[in-house]
């Protein structure tokens, strides 16, 4: 006899436990909606089981058959807990792996978006291409390819009457609005305007819409204001006929990677990682900007002191090592750029030191691959130890030449 036959007895056996085990839930969740006389059945149907269970004389037959009573109560008295639908059978599982989901994204693992472009070239944000012509647009075939290798999204602003492209500021913003796309992620509604139509745009609200639409259609003149001068009209001297095409682009996805919230518990953050931060624990972020997550390299930690010369990053009076975007930057290889002292949102390039400073103990100073456009620790300074929330350590979307271990 083979080794793994299973003995037909203590099959039985195992099957009338685990009945034995449903029955009584179902006893003790629906007792009060029985009947005396179902009740009644239903304990001696009970015990006639466990009367089988207990023999270890009984053969399987024996068992099935005492089984058989039992399953027919159950059927009658159970519920939904007898017979199982689809859900009710698989409500735990959906319910643990939720919980496991739940657990590994806030100590393991947390998928982490990037918007921006200023980790580019080692990570990229959001991609723009502006089609010129309906010729540049991509067919359906191309649609859905790069959809599936990038999550690419085309746009297209239609000129809703014939006149001038007018923009409307409200504050220091394109007139715009919170909406819901797909109930969980929020989009943005942008409001323009061509002649007296207005016509609006829903874009995700990671992407810097404003700054890349003013680009395309820079404004030559204020033509409007209200009483309180909170709300005015920014003509751009470009004429469009209804049904104009107004501009045409696509969108990718920026990359898309898991941070390792596990491994800075044990080992502390070093220099070269690239590592995720809330923005509400930096002092300079938490006033102006909404609770979310930034990414850059850190670049320094406490004690240390930072120099940029000919585009190159020097800690503590040397190159500055450990990852091969410091290499490139300083050689600016490349899409790599090079380093700069300044911000581009604080001046133009400047050989000081920056910091000015030893950076404090317990905090770290970051900066973004791409120096020249990221806004980072020369703008909003000191990333504190407690803001630190992991390291980037997999892009798994989408699917590109940066696509795997994270650099």
């Amino acid at each position: 006899m083979s080794l793994f036959t299973k003995d037909p007895a203590k099959q039985a056996r195992t099957e009338s436990m685990q009945m034995l085990e449903l029955a009584d839930k179902i006893y003790h969740y629906r007792r009060d909606r029985m009947t005396d006389a179902q009740l009644l059945k239903f304990t001696s149907a009970i015990d006639l089981v466990r009367d089988g269970v207990s023999d270890k004389t009984a053969t399987a037959q024996e068992l099935e058959q005492c089984l058989t009573p039992l399953e027919g109560m159950m059927r009658e008295v159970g519920g939904t807990f007898y017979p199982l639908s689809f859900w009710a059978d698989n409500v735990e599982v959906f319910l643990v792996a939720a919980i496991l989901a739940i657990g590994i994204r806030a100590f393991f693992l947390q998928p982490f978006k990037i918007p921006t472009n200023s980790m580019y070239p080692t990570y990229a944000g959001m991609v723009t291409k502006i089609h010129k012509t309906p010729a540049d647009m991509p067919d359906i075939q191309q649609q859905a390819i790069s959809k599936f290798l990038t999550f690419s999204s085309n746009y297209t602003i239609i000129a809703p009457a014939d006149g001038q492209l007018i923009i409307p500021i409200v504050g220091k913003s394109i007139e715009s609005e919170n909406v819901r796309s797909m109930l969980i992620f929020t989009d943005k509604r942008y409001y323009l305007k061509v002649g007296n139509e207005k016509v609006s745009i829903d874009m995700p609200a990671q992407f810097a819409f404003e700054s890349f639409f003013m680009d395309q259609f820079p404004a030559v003149a204020r033509i409007e204001s209200n009483s309180s001068g909170k709300s005015v009209e920014l003509a751009t001297g470009k004429y469009f006929k209804k049904g104009d095409t107004i501009l045409s682009f696509t969108i990718e996805t920026g990359d898309m990677l898991f941070v390792d919230r596990f491994s800075y518990n044990f080992l502390p953050p070093k220099v070269g990682d690239p590592f995720v931060f809330k923005t509400q624990d930096v002092p300079g972020l938490k006033l102006r900007e909404e609770d979310t997550y930034y990414i850059k390299r850190l670049v320094g930690q406490g004690g240390d002191t930072l120099e940029v010369k000919n585009y190159g990053l020097y800690r503590n009076g040397q190159p500055i090592t450990g990852v091969p975007a410091f290499a490139r930057n300083a050689a600016r290889e490349g899409d790599y750029g090079g380093y700069s002292a300044i911000s581009v949102r604080k001046g133009e390039h400047s050989g000081n030191p920056l910091p000015d400073s030893k950076i404090p103990e317990r905090h770290y100073f970051a900066m973004g691959d791409n120096s020249y456009n990221s806004s980072d620790g020369r703008v909003w300074g000191y990333v504190p130890e407690k803001a630190v929330v992991g390291k980037a350590c997999f892009i798994f979307y989408p699917f590109t030449h940066r696509w795997g271990i994270a650099e």
